[in-house]
């Protein structure tokens, strides 16, 4: 064993070495970075020489740079933002819609509404009197008028909704964009020279992005190549390859409490595009649902007591008799259908041109 032997063996070992601080220099540079992961240089010995009856070491190599990473923890992280974006975005819509049906002083349906029978009831004391009449129809008004402001407002709020679901659609297509080329750069780095913990710390940070935003799911095809899969609809991105979500306007579906043009979600190259009803989590999901089964109930439940107080309140008008002696006036020009009646909701021709045609004695 001579000299040039151990110059070689101390020679691997400051190689070795620099390839450590090197990569300890790097996690400093970047531990602000977000989604970052520590990395760690592997070494191993290197092979022995045999000297007569000896093997002798010959220092040591650095045989890659590993990323420190907790797979399941990385899912479950992923798993929990998907859950918050949901809540996050149901949380802000019941609080416009909670704005909108906050009764303040002597405004709001309720109030509006007693008051209305309050001064119907007034009437029926003082059935000559021009002035309560008067009062009776600026009641009515009064009340139509906030059954309109409530409808639009319902309506303002899902059409926020939808330019929200829009911005998330095209967020999930560049999310994915993203990851497609990272696919396809880890391919072409990793080919010979091991991981490339910076392009999968990207990778990583574009997933849990895309996990705010849609419930995914992540996994290796046969070639070992990343997949991400929409829950129960079809893959998102296969490789170096990615499918694009895209939006369109369709009809309103009351019973689901879908608002008239809303945007339906769909997804490129499968059986069956339509997917709005399989994004239940995220902030996609949350959005849909908000839009839906949030806001649209609440519609659902104005329009139908706008059209129950109208019928109903014609009903009886009409048993009465008017000033002038007429009956089988309406009250209202009630509407044809529950779906849009507090919009559509208003006084009869007959009422709105004399107020002595308001009956009052059954």
């Amino acid at each position: 064993m001579g000299i040039a032997n151990v110059m070689n063996t101390g020679k691997s070992g400051l190689f070795a070495n620099r390839s450590s601080l090197a990569t300890t220099g790097h996690n400093i540079a970047n531990v602000n970075t977000e989604g970052y992961s520590r990395q760690r240089v592997e070494q191993e010995a290197a092979p022995p020489q045999t000297f007569g009856a000896v093997n002798v070491g010959t220092g040591v190599h650095a045989t890659q740079i590993h990323r420190i990473n907790d797979e399941y923890l990385t899912q479950q992280i992923a798993h929990e933002m998907t859950m918050l974006g949901a809540y996050e975005e149901k949380d802000m819509a019941m609080g416009q819609a909670e704005n909108v049906f906050n009764e303040i002083n002597d405004s709001g349906v309720n109030k509006l509404m007693a008051n209305f029978f309050n001064e119907f009831r007034k009437l029926g004391n003082e059935p000559e009197s021009e002035s309560m009449r008067a009062t009776v129809r600026e009641s009515a008004d009064q009340l139509i008028g906030d059954f309109h402001r409530v409808s639009r407002s319902i309506q303002d709020i899902q059409k926020n909704i939808d330019v929200r679901i829009d911005s998330n659609v095209r967020q999930v297509n560049e999310l994915c964009q993203r990851i497609a080329h990272i696919n396809e750069d880890l391919k072409r780095h990793e080919l010979n020279a091991g991981e490339s913990g910076d392009l999968r710390d990207a990778r990583e940070n574009a997933i849990k992005k895309l996990s705010t935003i849609v419930d995914v799911r992540v996994a290796n095809n046969e070639r070992g190549e990343l997949t991400i899969n929409l829950g129960g609809t079809g893959p998102l991105v296969s490789g170096t390859l990615f499918n694009k979500l895209y939006v369109q306007s369709e009809k309103s579906n009351a019973e689901a409490g879908t608002p008239e043009a809303a945007l339906q979600v769909y997804i490129e190259n499968v059986i069956t595009p339509k997917i709005t009803d399989k994004l239940s989590n995220g902030r996609l999901g949350g959005l849909i649902e908000a839009r839906d089964a949030v806001i649209g109930k609440a519609r659902q439940r104005i329009d139908d007591l706008a059209y129950t107080f109208s019928h109903k309140v014609n009903e009886i008008h009409k048993q009465g008799f008017a000033l002038n002696g007429n009956t089988g006036v309406d009250f209202f020009k009630a509407p044809d259908k529950i779906e849009g009646a507090a919009e559509t909701l208003r006084l009869s021709d007959d009422i709105r041109s004399d107020s002595n045609n308001i009956a009052t004695a059954l």
